[in-house]
Order: C-alpha cells, then sequence, then structure tokens
C-alpha cells in the first residue's frame, strides 16, 4: 500500500507548530543547533570589566612603540620598512665623491661589458669589429653538400670487404655467420639433447605447443607420427601392440580398403587412416579383434597405455 504523503510533505510537512524557545534551547545545549549567523553563547561569567565594557578586547598591545596596531600604522610600517628609528624617513647624507666614482668604474654593471680600465679604444663612434661578411655566393647548403663529381660520390671499390692481402673476401654458397635457427645442422634425437643446450634446431616446441601439448607426447609420440605412412609389417606390429590381433584375412581385407583411400601405388598407409578404417569395421560388423581390451587403454584412444610405441620408434630409426 502507497502512503499519500510525497517527499515534499515528508520534508517539509504542514499544520506543524514552530519550536518554542524552551526546544530552541535544549537543542543548543544538546545538539549546538544555533542559528545563522548567531553568536554561540557558551554561558560564561565574565568580570565585570569585560561584560561592562562593550569595547573590551583580549590580547596586550604595546602603546609605546611606533607603528603599532592601536596607531593604525601597520601595514604602512611594514612597507617602510627603510625609516629611521623614530619612524621618520632616512635624511640625505653627503659624502665624499671618490668612492661613489670608484663603485662606478670597478664594479660590474647590467647589460654592458666590464671596464678594463683601459680607457676608451681609439677608434670612431659606430665603429664595428671584423670583416665584413663580403659578395660570396655561395650558402651554407652548398658547404654542406660539397662540389663533389658523382664518380666521386660512389662507393669506395672495397667498402665492405677485407683489404688485408691474403685475407679478402671471396663468394660461397654458404652465408657468413651462425644463424639463429641451426637448419644447416642435423637435429640430434630429443632424448640425446641436454637440457643446457640452448641451440636452436627449428623443430623447438611453440608457445602453443606448451600450452597445449601432443596427447602422447608425454610417451614420446607425436601426432605427426599417425601421419607417417608405414609398410604391411609395421603395421600389424603397431596393431598388435595396441592390442588388436586380427585374423590374416580380416588384415588384408582391412589393409586394402585402406590403401584404396590413397589415390597412389605406393603400399604405404598411415596409422591415422588403419584406425579409422578398423573402427568403422568393427561398428558395421559388431566383431572383436582377439584380445581387444589388453590392460591399461587409454580412455578415448585406439592405443593402450602399456605400449610404449617400439614400432614408433623402429619406423623413425628405419
Amino acid at each position: 500500500m502507497l502512503d499519500k504523503v510525497d517527499a515534499k510533505e515528508t520534508i517539509f510537512p504542514r499544520g506543524v507548530e514552530a519550536e518554542t524557545e524552551e526546544h530552541k534551547e535544549r537543542y543548543k545545549h544538546t545538539h549546538g543547533s544555533f542559528d545563522p549567523g548567531e553568536t554561540v553563547n557558551r554561558k560564561y561569567v565574565w568580570p565585570d570589566q569585560v561584560a561592562n565594557n562593550k569595547q573590551f578586547s583580549f590580547g596586550v598591545t604595546d602603546v609605546t612603540k611606533p607603528g603599532n596596531i592601536s596607531s593604525g600604522e601597520g601595514a604602512k610600517t611594514a612597507l617602510t620598512m627603510d625609516l629611521e628609528e623614530d619612524r621618520s624617513y632616512p635624511r640625505t647624507r653627503v659624502v665624499n665623491r671618490t668612492s661613489e666614482d670608484y663603485r662606478q668604474v670597478a664594479n660590474d654593471k647590467l647589460g654592458t661589458a666590464r671596464n678594463m680600465l683601459q680607457g676608451r679604444p681609439p677608434v670612431p663612434a659606430g665603429h664595428s669589429y671584423g670583416l665584413k661578411s663580403g659578395t660570396d655566393v655561395t650558402h651554407a647548403g652548398e658547404l654542406m653538400r660539397g662540389f663533389y663529381t658523382s664518380n666521386e660520390q660512389r662507393p669506395d671499390q672495397d667498402l665492405g670487404k677485407c683489404t688485408t692481402r691474403g685475407r679478402r673476401n671471396f663468394q660461397t654458397k654458404r652465408p657468413f655467420g651462425v644463424p639463429s635457427v641451426r637448419h644447416d645442422l642435423a637435429p640430434p634425437p630429443q632424448h640425446k639433447r641436454s637440457i643446457a643446450s640452448s641451440t636452436n634446431f627449428g623443430d623447438d616446441h611453440s608457445a602453443f605447443n606448451l600450452l597445449y601439448p601432443e596427447k602422447f607426447g608425454f610417451r614420446g609420440v607425436s601426432d605427426s607420427d599417425f601421419f607417417i605412412r608405414r609398410p604391411v609389417e609395421a603395421m600389424r606390429s603397431l596393431l598388435e601392440g595396441a592390442g588388436y590381433k586380427l585374423e590374416e584375412q580380416d588384415f588384408e581385407m582391412l589393409w586394402n580398403d585402406a590403401l584404396e583411400m590413397f589415390d597412389d601405388d605406393l603400399q604405404l598407409v598411415s596409422l591415422e587412416v588403419m584406425l579409422k578404417v578398423l573402427g568403422q569395421w568393427m561398428s558395421e560388423t559388431g566383431m572383436r579383434p582377439q584380445n581387444a581390451t589388453p590392460k591399461g587403454v587409454a580412455e578415448g584412444t585406439l592405443l593402450p597405455m602399456g605400449a610404449e610405441g617400439p614400432d614408433l620408434a623402429w619406423e623413425r630409426q628405419g
């Protein structure tokens, strides 16, 4: 249910009696609620010399010292600091001119050269030292660019070449220096490389491979090994090592189906294609090869966890 009284009526209610003097005094005592511009009354009991004197002010002033606040010369005293002790202006003193002339000659002056006490030079008025510029038409740009011919501006014949006899450069197919990525060297096997070696043979893992490693990389098997085409003996050994022991006629049938997926005459099949053909044959026929569930089968794969991949290593060595 909504209240009929709006925000305006809540902040400025109507029909409310004004506060009495008793209520105001109570709020002044409890909350210090004085009206705007009202003097705070702390109800001190002052002596008669303070309470009865309307011109009374706290503090002590020295009425005997000239230039004090009571005399009204405070600002004037601050601005005229060179007055005498009796607050009068300084008197003019007549002194010997010799000391003043010495200061005019010996002391440095702003914006003028120092007087070396050598007298005025014997030159006419308006004299300027140095030689005149003359009528030379050659400007600064031509002096910086020079006056060389086109042949003189060509690079030297031995630029970038060794000038020592017997050590001069010669043309070779191999570039000089050592490249950052050593494609010119045969990379050693991964398991024979030292962890202290910083040599990059071009097969180092990138940041993406470090964040998303290969599925069987921790066992030394890369994803590219599944796409290497292998002969029939190696493929049979891989399937048997994975726990798929097929009959001779079944394996030959699957091998021929896998060969048809390659548009060439090579008697080589990749493991990825062979596993695809094997899975399709098992789903259509419902047949299971012998020992199809070996010990420690990898979850979600056709390879067992117990197989260390000897045939993959054999394929790389062969």
